[in-house]
């Protein structure tokens, strides 16, 4: 690692770490099919395809993925937030940076879902038994073969979405409680392993169990930006 390189990944790793996140993925510094998360739970990964790069996780938009057992993520209550670099190589379509649960359906539904599209920007939803409720912001702003940071803060029933530390949210729905999933959360693709593969490059991932708020999402594009 450059000397640069170290001193930008020491100053992302004490502005991520300082407010206690449930999980934390420094993909660009991770390496190794079986893995442990860089955050203080250290919840244990399985890579399935996704390659290591200088830049992070390259993953192909068919299967890769990574498989995480992270209890801490499910939400059934409470303000929560979510950060995560991205340099996408297809937007065309949804395709799911993390979700932990299930979409909505008869007789189904549980946990939650952030995905991208070009035409969308950044979704973001929760689901019940047959139920959904989506915010999303940020339409015809994402582009491939560049980085962007992309993100939500949940606030009680109302979702925000933000790109590139701005607040982009067009969409807002009336968020309930998610309903509690004992599922594992996948990184790259959703929960059948097969729908919504990202395509690109995953630099970084976190999520915190509170609302960060714009600011810090700002700040956390702004040391993104000094890295990838």
């Amino acid at each position: 690692m450059q000397v640069k390189d170290r001193l930008s990944y020491q100053a992302l790793e004490r502005f991520v770490l300082a407010q206690k996140p449930d999980l934390w993925l420094p993909m660009r510094y991770m390496s190794g099919v079986a893995f442990i998360t860089r955050d203080a739970y250290g919840h244990a990964g399985t890579k399935v395809g996704a390659v290591p790069t200088t830049n992070g996780y390259y993953f192909d938009g068919s299967n890769d993925r990574l498989v995480i057992t992270c209890p801490k993520l499910n939400y059934t209550s409470g303000d929560f937030s979510i950060m995560a670099r991205i340099n996408p190589s297809n937007l065309t379509g949804y395709h799911d940076p993390i979700i932990r649960g299930l979409e909505s359906g008869p007789a189904q539904g549980e946990g939650w879902e952030m995905r991208i599209r070009d035409s969308v920007g950044v979704r973001f939803d929760t689901f019940q038994n047959n139920a959904i409720q989506t915010s999303n912001g940020g339409a015809n702003i994402l582009s491939v073969g560049k980085g962007w940071t992309v993100g939500i803060d949940r606030i009680g029933a109302s979702v925000r979405c933000i790109i590139n530390g701005r607040d982009v949210t067009s969409t807002a729905g009336t968020h309930i409680d998610p309903t509690t999933s004992a599922r594992t959360a996948k990184i790259g693709i959703r929960e059948d392993e097969t729908s919504y593969p990202f395509a690109g490059l995953l630099v970084d991932l976190v999520v915190y169990g509170q609302a960060m708020g714009q600011l810090s999402h700002l700040a956390y594009h702004e040391l993104m930006e000094e890295i990838a």
